[in-house]
């Protein structure tokens, strides 16, 4: 994250967004270790940064200044109803991130692009069956006479995720399991015009047991 969005534009402003962000274990290594200010948005139970003697021992040894013992934990689901709640927090962000954030992965990238916010997602579960209506791959219709086929694996969201603007990107992440990261710096808001995402984004957003 820190290589590809840099550590002045990820300070900027209110921070990083960590969104379901489960036991902040990211929250973590950005906000204690790095010195990144970082607000972990999940609906579960608060974790609130409360930290071992071990990590606070490590916090201590790198002297990390101006931090406060734990980071910004909103036990809320983050939908276009969550942006619209926390606005000043949504605009005064620096970078929104999302480590299979499963049902909250689509409104990420909308509410990031509707902000022209720098973001990062890594896609887990689809959640065909709420969505239904999520297609990729045009050209083609099926039996219903939709034009191409649903999102039902890690590939097509990613894919849905990529023709949500044209300077997104896709890397790879070195880790086991679903680990395709699909993100988009500041600059490429300064390139080329949105695909006209506005505030019309998906809700629902709920932890996912089977990634938790």
């Amino acid at each position: 994250l820190v290589s590809t969005f840099g550590r002045p534009a990820m300070e900027a402003g209110g921070g990083v967004l960590d969104i379901a962000g489960g036991k902040g274990r990211l929250a973590f290594a950005l906000h204690h270790e790095l010195g990144i200010r970082t607000t972990v948005i999940d609906p579960g139970e608060p974790h609130r940064g409360i930290l071992s003697r071990r990590e606070r021992a490590r916090i201590k040894c790198k002297q990390v200044a101006g931090l406060t013992d734990a980071f910004d934990n909103i036990a809320e689901p983050f939908d276009l109803a969550f942006s619209l709640k926390h606005a000043p927090l949504v605009r005064a962000c620096s970078v929104l991130v999302g480590l299979h954030p499963d049902q909250a992965t689509n409104d990420i990238v909308d509410v990031a692009i509707a902000h022209r916010k720098p973001f990062a997602v890594v896609p887990c579960c689809t959640y065909s069956h709420l969505w239904p209506d999520r297609r990729v791959g045009g050209g083609r219709t099926d039996t219903a006479g939709e034009v191409g086929r649903r999102v039902e694996s890690t590939a097509d969201m990613v894919a849905f995720l990529l023709a949500k603007h044209p300077n997104a990107r896709v890397a790879e992440i070195a880790f086991k399991g679903r680990n395709q990261c699909v993100y988009m710096t500041g600059a490429g808001y300064d390139t080329s015009r949105d695909n006209g995402i506005d505030d019309a984004v998906d809700g629902g957003a709920v932890a996912c047991g089977t990634c938790a």
